[in-house]
């Protein structure tokens, strides 16, 4: 667990020493007036002293209770929990600030990247507007960095402040929404199993084999951690019956499954709502559109998220569906080699580039490097080498992800290169568009 940082805060400064221009109107001429501005304290959240104004902080940022944040404590981990604290050498705690650390992975070439999601990023309204949210970003970013995680990943209430500490646009998150009468596509020749998401906290490894087999098809999806599956079966008011396809029957190798919620209306009828679908063959896949079609008695419309197609959806005979766009999610790059060698490339992509990459936050990510792909991995070593290819760190995210290719980048204006280096660059990059079905 890390130990606390001292962090710059704007304002003043360390020295109390307001600009000329700037000094109190009852400021004597040649007399410099001293403040005492404590240094917030980016640290592990401390339920003996935090506990109250980290309650309060997330009920007024997302309208919930005080009461109500202990089940989320308990959810996510309080071990997880940062705080910002801006509290007196005395030993009080001045909480302002706090967020959440969720260990996952994020899927990208047939590979899992090692990921730290961010959640419950709050300020408590009083001490908004003094860059706090952005100082205990920039913190946490060093963290995870400094922990080894190849990436951090999250879905930003605003792009603005994110943008500032190098995330970019990295994915994308649809609903889909059909009526259940024009579903005519599916079978019943398979068993089906009815089975629990986890079981004591710990997510069913029968599940977790299944899932992670179709996650690896898709860029962007997924690697989850015990907090994603916990809310695969209840989120919030809402809970989900599992089904599982078990061609073998009951208690054998799970071919796909899903998660189904409804959601009663007025009339007594129903609209059903996935929280989860997973298949590793089309037989499993045909059999879950089954299963769904047999609500079709008191079921109006189906909804699930998607990326811009869900696989399900290639599946019907028919295209009736409606298609909403929800969110972009954003990643960051911590540690640009890890990123780099963690993720997987076409296994004909064949390629050395000199890149250049600005990264303000994190020193170690900046500089010239030579990119260097073969056999489906990669590597990247400092170079001497003019580079060809050059952008921040927030764009590279984008172009690492397959979100943005390099010559659209250098279209934008966020990149600089040759015409021949972007595409090389967009070749090693190059995959279907990312997205992800889970919300954290």
């Amino acid at each position: 667990m890390a130990g606390p940082r001292s962090c710059p805060e704007s304002g003043p400064g360390a020295s109390g020493r307001f600009p000329a221009a700037d000094r109190p109107d009852s400021e004597p001429v040649g007399f410099r007036l001293v403040h005492s501005v404590p240094m917030p304290t980016f640290r592990p959240f401390d339920p003996s002293r935090d506990d109250a104004a980290v309650r309060r902080a997330l009920a007024l940022a997302f309208g919930g209770t005080p009461e109500g944040m202990g089940a989320y404590f308990e959810l996510v981990g309080r071990d997880q929990l940062r705080v910002l604290d801006e509290g007196s050498n005395a030993g009080t705690s001045t909480v302002t600030s706090c967020l959440a650390k969720i260990p996952m992975g994020h899927w990208f070439g047939g590979r899992p990247v090692s990921t730290v999601g961010i959640a419950a990023v709050a300020v408590a309204p009083e001490s908004r507007g003094g860059k706090r949210a952005l100082t205990l970003m920039q913190e946490c970013v060093r963290e995870v960095a400094a922990d080894g995680a190849a990436l951090v990943s999250l879905y930003a209430s605003t792009q603005a402040l994110y943008r500032q500490v190098g995330f970019e646009q990295a994915g994308s998150k649809f609903e889909t929404r059909l009526p259940l009468r024009q579903l005519t596509a599916g079978t019943r020749d398979l068993p089906i199993e009815p089975v629990e998401a986890h079981s004591g906290g710990v997510p069913n490894p029968r599940l977790v084999e299944c899932q992670r087999a179709f996650a690896a098809a898709f860029e962007g999806c997924l690697e989850r951690g015990p907090f994603v599956w916990k809310r695969i079966q209840q989120n919030r008011e809402q809970s989900y019956s599992g089904f599982a396809v078990v061609p073998d029957g009951v208690g054998g190798t799970v071919e796909g499954y899903v998660f189904v919620g409804q959601v009663r209306r007025d009339s007594g009828r129903y609209d059903v709502v996935l929280s989860d679908c997973a298949f590793t063959t089309k037989r499993a896949a045909l059999r879950i559109l089954g299963l769904l079609r047999d609500f079709t008695s008191m079921g109006l419309t189906l909804s699930f998220t998607s990326g811009p197609c869900h696989p399900l959806v290639t599946l019907l005979p028919q295209q009736w569906i409606e298609m909403s766009f929800k969110e972009y999610w954003m990643i960051r790059i911590a540690r640009l080699e890890h990123a780099i060698a963690a993720r997987g490339y076409a296994p004909s992509v064949a390629a050395e580039l000199p890149i250049a990459i600005n990264d303000d936050l994190l020193p170690a990510n900046a500089g010239a490097w030579q990119l260097t792909v073969r056999g489906g991995s990669a590597s990247v070593a400092r170079t001497k080498a003019t580079p060809r290819f050059r952008c921040d760190i927030r764009t590279f995210a984008a172009i690492y992800s397959g979100f943005l290719s390099p010559r659209q980048a250098i279209l934008l204006g966020a990149a600089e290169g040759d015409a021949e280096a972007a595409g090389v660059l967009g070749g090693v990059f190059a995959g279907t568009a990312p997205w992800m079905p889970d919300h954290f």
